[in-house]
């Protein structure tokens, strides 16, 4: 053929333009097409590779599930994701679910998924909606907490409202403050605290007198977060009639509110109180703290311990005896009045830590309880339980640290099959939360040691149960949730993942990070 002008090349190059125009065409729906199979066949393969003995697999499984969207995947991460009996898999589940992006596949999560009869796929659920930016699901959260019998999921549902910061459910929370399931009292606490509503200030004052200091640790911290002018006079009050961990919580939540720094003295605060109380007003915005190795108290009951200072009267102390703590570290000691020396010295991690403990132990207060855990592959502690601070109690613990050892000597393993000298940080976090044996479940009543901890550590998990950070980190959510343990934490010259973990251990539980050794 040719053109209008006789010519055939405007027919040629049009031609061209079409060929290459079908090419690219081509090039680009080759992909979409074998993404489409390569989904096809994940689905149809699920369900095989889900009855597999192997965690790990299924975890795979699971997390190659979590770029496939639409409703069939949902319903397949529900059926047999979240009823894993392995928790490393459900988790998974739920992280997967909470990365669906199509209205069916969100529409197949809310609708069934919140509805099932298996009160585990309930609260993976929750937990999917909970790591959700758009906070889809929240409505049906909260309208679904007060049919919910179970528990643990009823608390899920009410951690995830306080995770978005949302009001949605303050009428069931405010109805859960009745209940004497521990962490659904809890759950609600965070949930109200977190909902920026101040006039559901009284109700949670009132929990300040109950008998459990983990619900008044949550009572009043869900007051700091709140912010509520009518509160400070209930915090004063509380103050002075209080001592041990809940006097730091107490300041806390009095700073938080006020941006004042005045102490844990209540007539301090009073005196202030007093003279301002007539026109003060909460102010929008605090003044930015400066960096603060002190922790979250000052002037303690406790001496400090590598600057942390704390109000404490119930603390344990877990140390370090992995094969690394015999290596050497430089540091700045710290001069009178805390400030650095200017020369660096160089000893062995192993021998800091005992002079430092053995310090701190020599100082503590005769109406102090105490324990010391030492982990390597396994778990040593000094006594099983807490013991108060008598000069026999802290005579016998000097003796007994000092005598600690990193265990350096090869072909040793425990029963478990762990060698010994290798970094089980999971056996001591289960040890910090009362978990003994074997298994990363719990019933919801955990039985911690101490309400105050201080974990020193030089390496990242090598060892145990679980010992990617991640995972650990998820558990310490749910152990921390229903325990309100404060976990500080000191960094012995770590870089890279090891010392993220033990930021982010101190972040989940309200503690303080310090870290030692030369910048590398």
């Amino acid at each position: 053929m040719r053109g209008a002008n006789g010519s055939s090349k405007p027919m040629r190059a049009d031609m061209k333009l079409l060929s290459t125009a079908l090419f690219l065409w081509l090039a680009a729906s080759v992909p979409a097409q074998s993404d489409k199979a390569n989904d096809a066949a994940l689905l149809a393969d699920f369900p095989k590779y889900m009855k597999s003995k192997s965690a790990a697999e299924r975890v795979g499984q699971v997390e190659a599930l979590a770029f496939v969207d639409g409703p069939e995947a949902t319903r397949l991460l529900i059926s047999l994701g979240l009823t894993d009996k392995d928790a490393r898999v459900a988790r998974r589940a739920a992280w997967a679910l909470s990365r669906k992006e199509s209205p069916a596949a969100i529409k197949a999560l809310i609708d069934e998924g919140l509805t099932h009869r298996n009160a585990r796929v309930r609260i993976g659920v929750a937990r999917a909606l909970q790591r959700r930016a758009d906070g889809q699901g929240l409505k049906e959260l909260a309208a679904l907490i007060p049919k919910e019998r179970n528990g643990p999921a009823k608390a899920a549902y009410l951690e995830a409202l306080a995770a978005h910061e949302s009001s949605l459910g303050n009428e069931a929370a405010l109805a859960s403050l009745e209940t004497r399931d521990l962490p659904v009292l809890l759950a609600a606490l965070d949930a109200l605290g977190a909902s920026g509503d101040v006039k559901v200030a009284p109700r949670i004052g009132k929990l300040l007198r109950h008998k459990d200091w983990k619900v008044k640790s949550a009572a009043l911290a869900a007051l700091g977060r709140l912010r509520a002018r009518s509160s400070i006079p209930v915090l004063i009050d509380f103050m002075a009639g209080t001592r041990g961990r809940l006097l730091g919580d107490a300041r806390a939540a009095l700073m938080a509110i006020t941006g004042n720094q005045y102490g844990s003295k209540a007539e301090v605060w009073q005196r202030w109180w007093d003279r301002v109380k007539d026109g003060w007003q909460v102010p929008e915005t605090l003044p930015q703290k400066k960096a603060d190795l002190a922790g979250y108290d000052t002037g303690g009951q406790t001496p400090d311990y590598y600057r942390i200072k704390t109000t404490s009267e119930r603390v344990l102390y877990v140390l370090d005896l992995s094969a690394s703590m015999n290596q050497f570290i430089r540091y700045q000691p710290r001069a009178k009045g805390g400030r650095k020396a200017s020369r660096w010295v160089s000893t062995k991690r192993i021998r800091l830590a005992k002079k430092e403990l053995i310090r701190v132990l020599k100082k503590l207060k005769k109406n102090t309880s105490f324990d010391i855990v030492a982990f390597d592959a396994t778990v040593q502690p000094f006594r099983p339980r807490l013991v108060p601070a008598t000069p026999g109690n802290i005579s016998s613990a000097v003796r007994w640290v000092e005598e600690l050892q990193p265990w350096t000597e090869g072909g040793a393993y425990t029963k478990e099959g762990w060698q010994r000298g290798e970094t089980n940080l999971f056996a001591a976090i289960k040890w910090i939360f009362g978990i003994k044996g074997k298994g990363i479940h719990f019933t919801g009543k955990l039985k911690p040691l101490a309400d105050t901890v201080f974990l020193l550590a030089d390496g990242e998990p090598t060892c145990g149960e679980l010992i990617v950070p991640d995972e650990i980190l998820a558990v310490l959510e749910e152990y921390h949730e229903v325990s309100r343990v404060t976990i500080h934490t000191i960094s012995f010259d770590l870089i890279g993942i090891g010392r993220q973990f033990l930021v982010d251990v101190a972040r989940i539980t309200g503690g303080t990070f310090v870290e030692l050794g030369a910048k590398r």
